[in-house]
Formats: structure tokens, sequence, C-alpha cells
């Protein structure tokens, strides 16, 4: 399942590189997600409890980042 997942984040990166760079942002968020799902215990593999919110909060800032610049 997380190859699977990692794929399809890998896909929304090439397209938001190859198509449109809102990809890229919503692929981010997306992610974060995933994380809350990860923290819940509901899907994926067990994660160390510190990493949850360290990566679910560097997911939002980067899909700000992305979209601040793109957007402007």
């Amino acid at each position: 399942m997380e190859l699977g997942v990692a794929g399809m984040f890998g896909l929304a990166a090439l397209t938001g590189l190859l198509f449109h760079w809102s990809a890229i942002p919503i692929g981010l968020s997306l992610h974060a997600v995933w994380d809350l799902l990860h923290r819940n215990h509901i899907l994926g593999a067990a994660v160390p409890r510190w990493y949850i919110p360290l990566c679910l909060v560097f997911d939002l800032a980067a899909a700000l980042f992305f979209t601040i610049i793109y957007a402007t």
C-alpha cells in the first residue's frame, strides 16, 4: 500500500512539473491527509509519533509556499 501511495504522490509531482503547477500543492495537501490517516492508525505502516505532526506541518507549509510562488 505504501508503495502505491508513494507512486500516486510522485505522479502528482510529475503532473505539476509537466502540465500544471497546481498539482504540486494539491499533492502535498493530500499527503497531509495521508499523515493524519497514519496518526489514527487507519492506513499505512507504523511511524514514530513525532513524525506525523512534523510531516503534516511541512506538507501544508510547502503547499502554501508553492501556491504563493506560482500563483503570483
